[in-house]
Parts: C-alpha cells; structure tokens; sequence
C-alpha cells in the first residue's frame, strides 16, 4: 500500500513496528571500518581542485538570494517572505503582486500591494486581488537559476499548474478549473486590507485573501513521484518508505524547493556536498551541481537515493544492525556523518584517540552494542543539534505512511 493514515500507536512503537517489518535486504557493509578513510585519501585532490569552484558557487548562491531580498523588500518591507523548502513564493506580473503557497500548512495566501493614494477605491483593489488570485491557482513552476531569480524575480512559469487537483472548495471537495474564478471572487470579497511600508519608504495598502488546500494534498504531490521513488529507491537498495518520508519532511514535496543553505528540490540536496558525492558516485565526475539540475525530480531523486545509500551502506558500513544503521542514516542525511560519529563518541581529539580511524571505531563500538531502540533513543537525546533530533522523528514517524 501506498498510503496509510498516520500510526496510532506512539512513535517509537510505530518505528519499531516498521524495523521489524523491514527486509533484511539493505546494503551490507561494503567498506572496511577505515574505508570512508581510505576514499577520503584517494579523492583528496579531487577535492583540493575542485574547492575554489565550489567556494565560488556557494558564494553566488549567497549573494544571489541577499540581492533576491533586497529587492522584494522593497515592496514588503517587514512582511517580506522569501521562498524556502516548504513555501512557494511568486511575484505574479509584478513586485507587488505575490502568492505564497504553504505546502505543509495546505494553504495559499495572495496578496496584492497598491499605491496609498488608492486607498479610496476598494472595489478595484479587491478587483486586482482577484485577477491575482485567479493566476496563483493556474501558475506553473519557474525552474530558473536562483541567481536569474535575483536578476528578475518576478515569476517566469514553464510548465503546467502546479496545484491543479489540489485546490479545495469550501465543502473539501478538489475545485477544478471551472471553481476557480468563484473562488477567487469569494476570497477577494472577503480579503482583508491593512496599510505596509516598504524598505523602498513608500507606504502601500495590502490586499491579503487566502485559498486552501484539500485535506490529503501531501498524498496526491507524493502520488506524482511514486514510480520515481520506487525506481531509484530499488536500484539504490533503500526502503522506499524512507525516501518518501525524507521528501516529505525535507520539501513536502515542493519540487522547486530552495533553502539559502543552499539546498534544492525534492529531497533538499546541497550542491557542494550530498548532491556532489552522489554525483560523483553515479558518473564518476566532480561537478557543481546546479539548483537547476536538482530541480528536475528525476535528477533529484536520483541523486538523493544514491546519497542515502553511500551513507547506509558505505560510510555507515561498520554498523552491524540494519535497523540501528538505518536510524544513523537519517540523521546522517541532516546532519553528516561526523555529527552521528560525535553523538556516540564526544568529540574527536586526535590526543585521545590517536587517530580519525580510531574514532570512527570507538563511534561504531558505541553504537553496535545497543539494541536498535536503544540507538533510536540514544540519538533523539544526544544529537548535537535540536534540528536533527526533530528531523530523526519525523522522518521515522512518516515511513509507516508509505509502507
């Protein structure tokens, strides 16, 4: 089954009930203890290369979403919302007309920004907030380069309607096409108005109306990514169930997601580091990763079940238990493998274990005599950080939907 509601049980039995459930069938351990070592070695002047242009990458990246705000501030000033993993934020025709979909909250908020010297004439605000309401639920993806979103950001749609099927009408029910300028003429008729001033100084009146999502939205987006997700998580020898619980926590499957981390798509991988390993795994080439390229779910689920699989079954390898391997490789999805390393061994300190291979031994030491429950508990208490003790929760909870 593809779906499930939500487990009744508490978490950790669900997870348990889950584990016990898994096939024995996950990568063996297929590197040596000091195999991550090893590859560390041979791939070092790859990386000493390759570092300037991924530093320079990085760097456009940053500036690019810096110059992205302050342009849009302009307009909004305070009320100012960028786009991030879970929220698709457009500039329809202009600055001053957005739509914000929230695809873990199922809403979409449209508001228009007009001059004050409109203030008088209500009717054609509420007017222009409806024709904006009416292209936020028709919009397609704008899949440009975050840097080409700095230069122009209003939106540039290239594909089909990015909500069709999932736009609710008062009673729940999926609006089509047709239910689309009643609803838009309803909400603008109901929108509220309050007085913003921009960063630019000008003062303007904001229109503001919002839409709703169907109650199961976040089923029919994953629906659409299925046989994407059962391919590369096959080929890759990773339970579907984790993938598609990883893209749901990461992006609630908003494909154009983009985070200033910077991390893109689907399964949020960041160029110069989870989505340049499994790159380099797949194609046996070092490249920059474009948020472009992670975009496209194909390549972004490609690459992030490749990424789960290096952890799960290579650098993760010397853990002995499927099931305690497969909880260090979620949290090693957020956060690295280091970060799981020092979860069960402290720092490292080459003083106190003489080597990086003597840590990554006495981590798995730590690790492989606990029971996979004990691992689970171990890591919710004692990740360094609070984001990865959530994300290792969450990700676990939402496996037993898609089982």
């Amino acid at each position: 089954m593809f779906w499930n509601s939500l487990p009744t049980k508490p978490p950790l039995l669900a997870l348990l009930s889950f584990l016990i459930g898994m096939p024995a069938s996950l990568p063996a351990a297929s590197f040596t203890e000091t195999g991550f070592d090893d590859w560390k070695k041979q791939n070092q002047a790859a990386f000493q290369q390759g570092k300037d242009e991924f530093k320079l990458y990085r760097s456009e990246i940053k500036a690019a979403f810096k110059e992205y705000t302050r342009k849009t501030s302009a307009v909004w000033g305070r009320d100012n919302i960028g786009p991030d993993r879970k929220r698709w934020v457009s500039y329809i025709d202009k600055l001053n007309q957005r739509s914000i979909v929230d695809f873990e909250k199922g809403t979409i908020n449209v508001d228009v920004a007009l001059p004050e010297k409109e203030r008088s004439d209500d009717a054609q605000g509420r007017k222009q907030l409806e024709k904006v309401l009416l292209k936020a639920m028709r919009l397609g993806d704008d899949k440009r380069a975050i840097q080409k979103f700095a230069e122009h950001p209003v939106c540039q749609p290239e594909e089909a309607a990015v909500l069709k099927g999932q736009i609710s009408l008062p009673d729940g029910d999926i609006a089509d096409d047709a239910d689309y300028r009643t609803l838009a003429r309803d909400a603008a008729k109901n929108a509220s108005r309050k007085t913003l001033r921009g960063k630019d100084g000008k003062t303007r009146i904001v229109y503001s109306a919002q839409l709703n999502l169907v109650p199961d939205h976040i089923r029919i987006r994953a629906s659409k990514y299925q046989p994407l997700v059962n391919k590369y998580a096959t080929k890759h020898r990773m339970p579907a169930a984790v993938v598609f619980a990883v893209i749901e926590t990461e992006s609630m499957f908003n494909p154009t997601a983009r985070s200033t981390a910077p991390a893109f798509g689907l399964m949020q991988l960041v160029p110069t580091s989870g989505a340049r390993d499994a790159y380099r795994y797949l194609y046996k080439k070092d490249r920059v990763v474009s948020d472009t390229y992670l975009y496209d779910p194909e390549n972004n689920i490609r690459l992030g079940a490749a990424y789960l699989y290096r952890l799960n079954g290579q650098y993760l390898a010397g853990i002995k238990s499927d099931r305690s391997r497969l909880l260090a490789t979620i949290a090693a999805y957020n956060t690295g493998v280091g970060n799981v390393f020092r979860t069960f061994a402290g720092k490292y300190r080459r003083s106190r274990f003489g080597s990086y291979a003597n840590y990554k031994k006495s981590a798995l030491r730590e690790i492989n005599k606990r029971s996979p429950e004990e691992v689970y508990q171990y890591l919710r208490r004692h990740l360094p950080y609070r984001e990865t003790r959530d994300y290792i929760k969450r990700v676990t909870e939402r496996m037993g939907k898609y089982t």
